[in-house]
């Protein structure tokens, strides 16, 4: 995808840059100007980023807020819940906002100022900020991903315990019909018979699980065609 500048219109508008953290996170407001309106840190926190914001737009005199932000850590929930506030949010490009801020303000400290500056100058580098139902999409490809590897981590455990006990198979699928009837015809002493059998149970769960989280992927992709086009 293109890399993309932004295109704000000044008139009428206040600048803030936010600089996400975990724990905190630091606001500047500007006008079209540079003149600094507002500066402050808020506990990154629903509540007390909705108050801060909100508090801006009562004392904007009318004007429209637009906001820049790095994708980093927790990005994508702070930027809809701003967007839902009524703000224009643009998500920076990370290494691109560090270049043009060491060409055009003479600093390689990215924060909450500068975002504001180069968005308000027109020199914000944007990431592609998708759709929320991509976004979504997306966690849930994650999520499908996350359970897979489980479930890999758990045939294993079934896989040392057979290496344990010195037993070989055949089956190219062991925890396919003939492979788990195999494994349920093993004799073993506890505990190792206990802890295989809770195994099975953990990996018939997990692919319980793979199996929704499919359906769901499925049915995004059948009703997103913004989910379509990323596969196509």
């Amino acid at each position: 995808m293109p890399d993309t500048k932004t295109l704000v219109k000044n008139a009428d508008k206040l600048f803030i840059g936010m600089d996400l953290h975990k724990n905190t996170s630091t606001f500047v407001v500007k006008d079209k100007e540079g003149k600094l309106i507002n500066s402050a840190k808020v506990l990154t926190d629903k509540n007390d980023v909705t108050r801060y914001i909100d508090s801006i737009k009562r004392n904007s005199g009318g004007r429209d807020l637009s906001l820049a932000v790095e994708p980093v850590s927790q990005w994508y929930y702070y930027a809809d819940l701003i967007e839902n506030l009524g703000v224009d949010v643009h998500l920076a490009h990370p290494m691109e906002v560090k270049a043009i801020a060491h060409a055009r303000i003479k600093t390689d400290k990215i924060d909450a100022a500068v975002l504001a500056d180069l968005l308000r100058t027109n020199f914000l580098p944007e990431a592609y900020f998708s759709p929320a139902e991509v976004r979504s999409w997306k966690e849930q490809c994650r999520f499908r991903a996350s359970l897979i590897n489980l479930r890999t981590q758990v045939k294993n455990k079934v896989h040392a315990i057979l290496f344990k006990h010195s037993l070989k198979h055949t089956f190219s699928n062991l925890f396919g019909k003939g492979g788990r009837r195999w494994l349920a015809g093993l004799e073993l002493k506890d505990p190792f018979k206990g802890n295989l059998d809770k195994y099975l149970l953990l990996v018939d769960y997990l692919t319980e699980q793979i199996v929704l989280a499919e359906e769901i992927i499925t049915n995004t992709v059948i009703n997103c065609p913004q989910a379509k086009l990323l596969i196509s």
